[in-house]
């Protein structure tokens, strides 16, 4: 992927945090939850590749928030005149691809903002 994007963007938290809303999110139990996650990437090596890392371990307004700040700095300057239109646009765009995209990757998300993508390895559930 790094290769495709010029930005990537990590989205990180605790892991207790992770498998919690990972069940709660699937229904499932620990062990299961803990088998999609040492599927994945390993967090150490998402993290290399990344220009940005948000850290989650907050709520998903607070998440959101920090998404919409790291949009706003890296939208080209003409653009941020009316980024109060983009921005909640950008975000309703990205999690509706959430949705779509979510479950192709293992348990890895994306989204698509101008040349940035962001990555995941659990849904902002």
């Amino acid at each position: 992927m790094d290769k495709f994007c010029s930005k990537i963007v990590v989205v990180d938290c605790d892991r207790d945090i992770q498998l919690d809303r990972l069940m709660r999110r699937d229904s499932i139990d620990r062990d299961v939850a803990e088998s999609k996650i040492n599927a994945q990437l390993s967090m150490g090596y998402k993290k290399s590749l990344a220009s940005c890392v948000i850290n989650n371990n907050g709520s998903k307004q607070e998440a959101l928030e920090k998404v919409d700040s790291i949009v706003m700095e890296w939208m080209p300057s003409r653009f941020r005149t009316f980024g109060f239109l983009v921005a909640p646009f950008t975000i309703l765009v990205g999690l509706s691809s959430i949705l779509a995209v979510g479950k192709t990757w293992a348990g890895m998300w994306s989204i698509k903002l101008g040349s940035a993508w962001l990555v995941s390895s659990f849904l902002l559930n």
